[in-house]
């Protein structure tokens, strides 16, 4: 999914395969209804021809692409 409306990549940490290094952070995320999402921390995905770096939660179950991207 691409938002937009979001300055920061995130993704769900179920689709972070094992051994994924994930390090802290200091992003901290409010949704549209004011709740808040709760960061397990970030890392850095490489593609094959992109790199992102994205927040892990484990409140989201997919990987949202910010507007950066």
């Amino acid at each position: 999914m691409l938002d937009t409306g979001c300055d920061t990549s995130i993704t769900g940490a179920r689709l972070l395969p094992k051994g994924v290094q994930v390090l802290t952070t200091a992003h901290r995320f409010i949704e549209a209804n004011q709740s808040v999402i709760p960061p397990e921390g970030e890392t850095e995905i490489v593609g094959n021809e992109q790199t992102v770096v994205a927040v892990v939660t484990k409140a989201v179950h997919e990987f949202i692409l910010s507007i950066d991207f």
